[in-house]
């Protein structure tokens, strides 16, 4: 995730909670650790981060010594792995969860902005890659392990989704949809696991109208970031790809052919225009 305050690229090595920090102009690279895996990391309005943990959210001014737990509701039961995260227009957060006391059913739910957490919407998969329609109105969501990107109709104000429209159907012997962004076209960006590659959608007729092929197979997500949020990063995984030299690395490409949209904080009150 782009962070437009400090001009850095913000992404986790999830598995060993490094939350890594890139700074494009000075070519400079560094991390910070924190306690336990990490799925994502948002920018907080004012300053710090919030980070989904492995069945929990935390807050933490970035260099991972202050790291706090929120106290979530018991009732809600969150465990699991909290994994992708992203905050709407109006400073709330994002996240899904793969449970495994339903038998690893997967649940979306909504940190808003007074740190309560409420649940959503069951039934899912694997919930993951997430993102808003540039008029705010649509709500996108991956479901890996069904294959498909489901688009939900989005209320602002009041943070509630209804409906639910296939966007994007996928066979998941055929590639895992991961990663989402969405560009100021509205046009959708899902990394596809297993496939080496990022696929541009079109989020009315669910056609591939572009490609980016990745020397990694394992394509985990990507992300608008630059001055002019004209670039297009991409992260991969390693694991399990020990056969192939660049697994794992992060990659970039310069110049997309479009621009993405500014990543929204946690926390944040005013209205994006």
């Amino acid at each position: 995730m782009w962070d437009c305050e400090a001009a850095v690229l913000l992404f986790v090595d999830g598995p060993v909670g490094r939350v890594f920090r890139f700074d494009p102009d000075r070519e400079s690279l560094s991390y910070r650790e924190l306690r336990g895996s990490v799925g994502a990391i948002v920018p907080r309005f004012g300053g710090g981060l919030i980070v989904t943990l492995d069945g929990a959210l935390g807050l933490t001014d970035g260099t991972g010594e202050d790291l706090r737990l929120l106290e979530l509701d018991p009732a809600l039961q969150v465990c699991g792995h909290l994994n992708d995260g992203k905050c709407d227009s109006r400073g709330r957060l994002w996240t899904g969860s793969v449970s495994i006391r339903n038998g690893g059913g997967g649940t979306l739910y909504r940190l808003d902005r007074d740190l309560r957490l409420a649940e959503v919407k069951k039934g899912f998969g694997m919930p993951n890659g997430l993102g808003w329609s540039p008029d705010g109105g649509q709500f996108y969501l991956v479901d890996s392990s069904r294959g498909c990107v489901i688009a939900y109709d989005f209320e602002p104000d009041s943070g509630a989704i209804s409906g639910g429209r296939l966007v994007i159907a996928l066979d998941p012997q055929l590639g895992l949809l991961d990663g989402l962004t969405v560009d100021v076209d509205g046009f959708l960006w899902v990394a596809v696991w297993g496939q080496s590659e990022v696929r541009k959608y079109d989020p009315f007729r669910g056609r591939v109208v572009g490609r980016v092929k990745v020397p990694a197979s394992q394509v985990t997500s990507c992300g608008f970031g630059g001055a002019q949020l004209d670039q297009l990063f991409i992260t991969t995984a390693r694991d399990g790809c020990s056969h192939e030299p660049l697994a794992g690395d992060l990659f970039v490409v310069r110049d997309p052919g479009t621009i993405g949209l500014a990543p929204d904080l946690f926390g944040q009150v005013e209205e994006r225009l």
